[in-house]
Order: C-alpha cells, then sequence, then structure tokens
C-alpha cells in the first residue's frame, strides 16, 4: 500500500479523483456532506467516513475537492479543531487569490504543510485521470504532494508560491468560458442560415488551433508580458457591427456582440 488520503468532497470532480487514487494504491477514507454520492465512490480500495473527525484523527494527508472557497475554509476550519493528525493538506478546488494566500499561512500556524493545485479539466478529465494541476506552494510540499498528484492527473506542473496558480486557473477558465459563450452564439447564427454546418465547424476547429490560439501568441503577448496595451484596429467594431445587425435581422440574442463591441471601444486611446 501506497499510503492514507483522507479526500472531502465526492462530487463530479472528486469521485474521478478519489477512484484514480485508489486505482494508484492508496488507501482513501472519503467524506461528503452527501453520504449518498460518498458512498457511490466506495470500491476496493475506498473507505466511506461518516464525519470529517474520522479524517482529520486517522490520516495525515488531506485532499480537498469543494465547490466553494467558504466550503473549503469551513471543512479545513473543522479539520484542524482539536488535535489533527493532518500534516499535508492539498486543496484542489478553485479558490480567490486572497482566499489561496491565507489558507497556506493558517495551516502553516498550525504546522500542517499546504499545496494549492487548482485544476484545469473537468469531470470527464477527472474520471479518465487527465486533469492538469498547477501547483502553488514550497518546493519542499510540492516534492511531498507531486506523486498523489500525478495518481490523480496526468500533469502537474510547479507554478511558485501562491496565488500564482490560483490566478492562471481563473484567467483560464475566463478564456474558456468566453470561447464557449461565443461557440454557442456562433452555432444559433450558422443555424439561421443553414442546417448543414459540417464544413463551417472544420473551419471553426482548425481555426481554434493556429489561427486563434495566436492571440497568446501574438497580439496579447506584449500585453501580457511587457505591460504594452493592445489597440485594436477598427476592424472588429465594423465586422461585429455587421454581426449584431445580422443577429436582429433573425431575431437571435445581441448582448454577446454588443458587450464586445463595448470591450474593444474601451481599449481605444483617448483622445
Amino acid at each position: 500500500m501506497v499510503g492514507k488520503i483522507g479526500f472531502v468532497g465526492a462530487g463530479n470532480m472528486g469521485s474521478g479523483m478519489i477512484a484514480n487514487l485508489a486505482k494508484a494504491g492508496y488507501e482513501v477514507t472519503v467524506f461528503d456532506e452527501d453520504q449518498d454520492r460518498a458512498a457511490a465512490c466506495q470500491t476496493a480500495g475506498v473507505i466511506v467516513a461518516d464525519s470529517l473527525a474520522v479524517i482529520s484523527q486517522t490520516v495525515e494527508t488531506i485532499v480537498l475537492c469543494l465547490p466553494h472557497p467558504l466550503a473549503s475554509k469551513q471543512v479545513l476550519n473543522e479539520l484542524l479543531a482539536g488535535s489533527p493528525k493532518c500534516t499535508l493538506a492539498i486543496e484542489t478546488s478553485t479558490l480567490t487569490p486572497e482566499d489561496a494566500q491565507l489558507m497556506g499561512k493558517t495551516l502553516a500556524s498550525r504546522g500542517v504543510q499546504y499545496v494549492g493545485a487548482p485544476m484545469l479539466g473537468g469531470k470527464q478529465a477527472a474520471a479518465s485521470k487527465q486533469i492538469h494541476f498547477l501547483a502553488e506552494c514550497e518546493t519542499a510540499d510540492f516534492e511531498l504532494a507531486k506523486p498523489i498528484l500525478e495518481a490523480m492527473g496526468n500533469r502537474v506542473d510547479y507554478m511558485g508560491q501562491a496565488p500564482i496558480a490560483t490566478l492562471a486557473k481563473l484567467a483560464f477558465n475566463i478564456c474558456r468560458y468566453a470561447n464557449v459563450a461565443t461557440a454557442t452564439q456562433v452555432a444559433q447564427l450558422v443555424a439561421a442560415y443553414t442546417d448543414k454546418p459540417d464544413t463551417i465547424y472544420k473551419v471553426l476547429k482548425q481555426g481554434s488551433k493556429d489561427n486563434f490560439g495566436k492571440v497568446w501568441e501574438e497580439d496579447a503577448r506584449d500585453m501580457m508580458l511587457a505591460g504594452i496595451p493592445y489597440v485594436p484596429t477598427a476592424i472588429p467594431e465594423k465586422d461585429l457591427g455587421l454581426v449584431i445587425d445580422i443577429a436582429k435581422q433573425h431575431g437571435l440574442p445581441t448582448e454577446l456582440y454588443n458587450s464586445l463591441v463595448h470591450i474593444y471601444a474601451s481599449m481605444r486611446p483617448k483622445s
């Protein structure tokens, strides 16, 4: 047996990570407020605890995978109450930068090593061991947590001190969610003209790999790395204005396109 892990949070992400820890040979003690959800994770190598106190008093390493920073803070407070056995806490939830720093300081003051490890990837990635972890912590603590993170995912990158990984996760999510929102609007616009979007989809799929990806290689590089503001040409506003007219013609939502026009207009130097 490799070791014992306490795992708090058996939801969409946690359930897959728990299964992968067990497959890697860890003995995993699981707690979730929803006992049915925790019970669904029970298999070889997985024990279901009926309280946080069981985990606090029986395992030295605890992994948290919870839906909100408030939940993470509440759980950690409960785990640290009394005389816990825990010496290493790995937080995989999405926190605010302030919470990420505060959590590390609070645990350090209690003699507990802390590793913030926000994740890139969703439910399917968690189940198939395709999660990408971004770690923020002391280097010595990272070496302790790395084998555990590798058992749950396929890539682990050490980023440095908090909140650098937390910021990277939030930035990544903003970009992804913006692209998904854009994709829904694009799909509606295309559907207004054709019921055979296959060739259009292929163009967009390829564009996301070569053309759109260059946003970060070219357009955003100086802005991010040298602090040089991005100044758009008039083309985005012109093209977006055309799309707004088309969307209105077909009774489609225009909120996203209007927001983009506003954002591009705000980038222009003030005269």
